[in-house]
């Protein structure tokens, strides 16, 4: 797993993270969201959400920009594979 962008918030208490892992030669990317704000650390991950890098940027600012927290992530991850995937 490679870590490909971070994003931090809340003075580092909320952090964001795109990486990219090679599954059959092929690049697959997740975020992992980690949060600190109500006390212990909490991480929630999705992996391999797409292959595609453009889309999976798009989706880490989106993350990102609305300060989803862990407990939310899994819910709003699969909300917009949804709504890019629907015709």
């Amino acid at each position: 797993m490679r870590t490909v962008k971070t994003f931090e918030e809340a003075k580092g208490k909320l952090r964001y993270e795109l990486f990219v892992e090679k599954i059959d030669n092929t690049e697959h990317y997740g975020i992992s969201v980690t949060s600190s704000i109500f006390g212990e650390p909490e991480t929630a991950t999705v992996k391999d959400i797409t292959t595609k890098s453009e889309l999976a940027e798009k989706m880490f600012r989106m993350i990102a920009d609305n300060f989803v927290i862990p407990s939310t992530f899994t819910e709003v991850v699969e909300e917009l594979v949804a709504a890019e995937f629907t015709v």
